[in-house]
């Protein structure tokens, strides 16, 4: 037998797909978190801050095109 310390599981499950029953003696050493999805404006300031300060480094207009990719991808 090994001992094994300092070890995270991380687990998903399709909510829509698959077998909905899980093996309470799994499922005791897991918990849960559920997140909703941002809101189109906050995923806008998240992405604008990384995508500016990467571009920045980027001689001409580069960084001009960031929000508008944003735009589009959202």
């Amino acid at each position: 037998m090994k001992k094994i310390l300092s070890t995270q599981y991380v687990a998903a499950m399709n909510a829509t797909a698959g077998s909905f029953v899980i093996n309470p003696r799994l499922q005791r050493w897991f918990w849960l978190l559920a997140v909703n999805f941002p809101e189109t404006n906050s995923l806008n300031t998240i992405y604008s801050a990384f995508m500016l300060k990467h571009f920045a480094k980027f001689k001409g207009t580069i960084s001009e095109q960031v929000i508008p990719v944003i735009k589009s991808t959202l």
